[in-house]
């Protein structure tokens, strides 16, 4: 193979030069289709930053039909908010108004709702992500992270997510001064009472919370910690000076 896995890995997760690079080295049409499965599933399961599986989502949706729905399948799975415009597209997906999603890759709204497993909710600093357009706004703080969080919460609440494993992660940066003892010493309220904390690494830039223990019954609770969460965030982020573009702009397809 004149690619290795890592090096794949690598590319798609880089920034477009390396994607094209990559595309005019290999051609993936010729690819086992286990192996595509394989790369899809290695990668979206591996520790990226918030930055690489933007990345990774918009360069999967160039490849070819056979990539994009093992992906799609995959992504769907388990489920990445990378930011707030993401999160609303994503909404459009589960709710059967994405043309991609529908007529190239042929899977229904229905469908990538009993697909989902699990969530994880990216949350960065807000000067870096687009907001929500004004004609689509929502009841909630106008945050990246408070989208995700209003477009999940909400869809849990309804219950359309009949394979939901009850399981959610928190990926935030590694700046933000919340560790496993503030964690440990939140105190949830009685419908979270038995939803189990974890706390670690996801990546060297950033930390991890995960909750389990999660269903449609809990879920205006949930919706409660979250903004609470976004707080101390936004707190955190207030006068932060980063200036790099998002990757994510148009990976709204």
């Amino acid at each position: 193979m004149r690619c290795s896995l890592v090096s794949i890995k690598a590319a798609f997760t880089s920034t477009l030069p390396s994607y094209v690079h990559l595309m005019n080295s290999l051609d993936t049409s010729t690819f086992p289709i286990e192996l595509i499965a394989l790369i899809i599933h290695e990668t979206w399961a591996s520790s990226l930053t918030t930055f690489e599986r933007a990345r990774f989502i918009k360069n999967s949706l160039l490849v070819n039909s056979t990539w994009m729905k093992f992906f799609i399948h995959e992504s769907c799975t388990n489920v990445h908010l990378v930011s707030g415009q993401y999160a609303l597209h994503y909404g459009d997906i589960i709710d059967g108004k994405s043309a991609v999603y529908n007529f190239i890759a042929r899977i229904d709204g229905v469908t990538v709702r009993r697909l989902c497993r699990s969530f994880t909710i990216h949350c960065i600093d807000p000067r870096i992500v687009p907001q929500p357009p004004e004609t689509r706004c929502y009841v909630g703080p106008v945050h990246p992270m408070g989208v995700s969080a209003h477009i999940f919460v909400s869809r849990l609440q309804q219950g359309v997510f009949p394979n939901f494993n009850g399981h959610i992660v928190v990926q935030y940066s590694n700046k933000v001064p919340f560790t496993l003892m503030d964690l440990l010493m939140w105190q949830f309220p009685d419908t979270l009472k038995g939803v189990k904390r974890t706390w670690g690494l996801s990546t060297s830039e950033f930390w991890a919370v995960g909750l389990s223990g999660l269903n449609p019954q809990n879920a205006t609770s949930l919706y409660d910690l979250l903004v609470a969460f976004l707080e101390i965030v936004t707190d955190v982020h207030k006068g932060s000076n980063i200036g790099r573009s998002p990757p994510w702009d148009s990976v709204t397809s």
